[in-house]
């Protein structure tokens, strides 16, 4: 998995870095605002940790920004602030999770995991378009981002893709 970290101080991104690598992940780190909102459109990441005290852009508006751009990517807010209106205000500006610090690293890995699971099944549910397609002996396809598929024979298959963001189901407590 691929992850992208913001986090500006030095010692937390490497903390997080180290522990994330050890768990077999692809980590790149921002340290900005402006270079989490560049590295997030530029590189499709598989999650993004983000903190929410930045300097430039603050973590709610890169993770505004980042939503409007048409990344999708599950964003989990890791800050000191710990307030009902900073969870709020972050979890409105488009993030899936928020997790205060300090926080345990098994309780961060849970909740990556957490909102992966979520954003896949999100991603079921979501309006799709599909057509038809024939394809000729050898001509490949893509099936995910990771991988793609080659006909042995003409054929013809279904082409699908997703026609918006996947949101999530309504909660009821």
């Amino acid at each position: 998995m691929r992850i992208l970290v913001v986090e500006d101080e030095l010692k937390m991104a490497s903390l997080l870095r180290r522990g994330l690598v050890e768990e077999g992940h692809a980590v790149d780190l921002a340290r900005t605002g402006d270079d989490a909102l560049w590295m997030a459109q530029a590189a499709e990441y598989d999650a993004i940790v983000l903190d929410l005290m930045l300097p430039g852009l603050d973590g709610v508006e890169v993770c505004r920004r980042v939503r409007e751009s048409g990344v999708w990517a599950p964003v989990l807010m890791l800050t000191a602030r710990d307030a009902v209106e900073d969870r709020v205000a972050g979890l409105d500006a488009g993030a899936d999770d928020y997790l205060p610090k300090p926080f345990s690293f098994a309780e961060l890995l849970a909740r990556l995991r957490a909102v992966l699971a979520l954003g896949i099944s999100a991603s079921l549910n979501a309006p799709w378009s599909c057509n038809v397609r024939k394809v000729m002996a050898g001509t490949q396809l893509p099936v995910s981002t990771r991988s793609t598929w080659r006909s042995s024979k003409n054929t013809s298959v279904f082409v699908c893709r997703s026609t918006s963001r996947p949101s999530p189901s309504p909660m009821i407590t």
